[in-house]
């Protein structure tokens, strides 16, 4: 039997591979740490094969050091981390995450990539719902499932439905399938529901409102976009700074059910920010703080009764990348950010937006939103980290056309017409006379002021 390597590694031609290596790679990444590391190999099967079979599909430009240098900096850390072991061995194993979602940026599309989400989620979903609650006991206890964590089950619950969304906004489809991508959506929205996760909930109507904004964008023209976006900006600025004017932080934790220190997350930044300040540079050293014999982790630990001492984080991924890696690797972060988001924001500028950015700004927002709750894109076998990297190398290689086509302000979208050129104005002493065309053969030349034999001359022009 003969299989085309394009069926696998071509993103026109390997649809349903790419659908079941993105939704593997969902169920295997949210529950490698129940089923055992040995799962993980099969991911890397997925995604090395397309490689193998074709090599020639990765590409390497010389912008990439800004998308790959925070895992360079996280295994040269190892030079002086507190514990080299584990920061050697967590910085290899993002390394090879963000190998894959590389490789998966050259070989899945955008379309296939949503479908695949859509599909992983929903199963995955499903299959913490059919597990039950931590508290079997307690019926109204948020929904856990195999993650036995409530925002975990609520980050795959919502990416399932930012994938209908997106499906829904940037593609069309047939009847029947527009109802399976409601029912899967619908699935996932249920099961949010009763994690009962208040930052998923949040981020993700943040991430909706934001795709239906450039969604509506999509239909002005370029000139329009130019002018409705900055303005646009700046109205949100000024309502955010008049939202904080007149609306008490008090009455916006009561109104989502959280305390004023979040849940005792103030208290761990206030320990990342201290501990960020003994090695403030280059940090000290990639997950070398959430280790069993560490002070500042034991602290953090007995103040929250965490006995198992594991599964722990600063709540904020900007903390906890300045304690581990430093300013160094803060810089880093911000950097691959910073080039997603000026990617996509020269693409709205195109002549007209494609189906893929509000694929990639949906997730983009979602995920960008919840860096100051939760860390979803700095770790290994991450469904974040896939995604985040996965988009940033997609963006940074096939929306180089778009950038192309980008119109900017004040430039004139149709050519001027160029007109003619003077004729040579005639030497001195000569008198300006019409060059009349050569008489033909056979015929005498006509004067200027002769009339036509046919027609009386007129006195009047015509």
């Amino acid at each position: 039997m003969q299989i085309y390597t394009a069926s696998i590694s071509h993103p026109d031609h390997n649809a349903p591979y790419a659908i079941l290596a993105v939704a593997a790679t969902v169920y295997i990444y949210s529950y490698a740490t129940v089923f055992g590391s040995v799962l993980l190999l099969a991911v890397y099967g997925l995604w090395f094969l397309p490689l193998l079979l074709r090599p020639s599909l990765f590409r390497f430009q010389v912008s990439d050091v800004f998308i790959y240098g925070l895992s360079l900096i996280a295994l040269i850390s190892t030079f002086w981390s507190v514990y080299p072991d584990l920061t050697l061995r967590g910085s290899i194993q993002l390394i090879t995450t963000i190998a894959c979602a590389a490789i998966a940026a050259f070989v899945v599309s955008p379309y296939s990539l949503v479908r695949g989400l859509l599909i992983g989620c929903t199963i995955t979903a499903l299959h913490s719902y059919a597990v039950g609650t931590a508290d079997m006991t307690d019926p109204d206890a948020p929904l856990a499932g195999l993650f036995g964590s409530k925002n975990q089950l609520g980050l795959v619950a919502a990416l399932g439905v930012l994938s209908m969304v997106a499906l829904l906004l940037a593609y069309e489809h047939g009847r029947l399938m527009r109802l399976a991508i409601l029912g899967a959506g619908a699935v996932c929205g249920y099961i949010l529901y009763l994690a009962h996760s208040v930052t998923a909930l949040i981020t993700m109507g943040a991430a909706i409102f934001v795709t239906l904004c450039i969604f509506m964008l999509g239909r002005l023209s370029p000139g329009m976009r130019t002018i409705v976006v900055p303005w646009t900006l700046v109205g949100a600025g000024l309502g955010l700074v008049l939202l904080t004017s007149f609306v008490s932080t008090a009455d916006v934790f009561q109104a989502v059910g959280k305390d004023p220190t979040l849940t005792g997350r103030t208290d761990i930044w206030d320990v990342g920010y201290e501990e960020s300040q003994k090695f403030p540079v280059l940090g000290g050293g990639y997950q070398s703080f959430w280790v069993e014999g560490n002070p500042g982790a034991e602290r953090i630990w007995a103040a929250f009764g965490i006995a198992e001492k594991s599964g722990f984080h600063f709540h904020n991924a900007f903390i906890q990348v300045q304690v581990e890696l430093g300013v160094v690797g803060l810089i880093a972060y911000t950097l691959m950010i910073v080039g997603i988001l000026f990617r996509l924001s020269l693409a709205l500028f195109a002549s007209f937006v494609a189906r893929r950015v509000l694929v990639y700004m949906i997730f983009t927002v979602f995920f960008l939103t919840r860096t100051t709750a939760e860390i979803d894109f700095y770790g290994q076998f991450g469904i974040g980290t896939f995604i985040m990297y996965l988009i940033a190398v997609q963006t940074a290689h096939q929306l180089n056309s778009v950038k192309a086509s980008v119109h900017m302000p004040m430039m004139i979208r149709r050519p001027r017409p160029v007109p003619p050129r003077p004729a040579p104005s005639p030497p001195p002493g000569t008198i300006p006379f019409p060059v009349e065309p050569a008489p033909a053969a056979g015929r005498a030349p006509r004067r200027p002021d002769a009339a036509s034999p046919r027609r009386p001359a007129r006195d009047r022009p015509r």
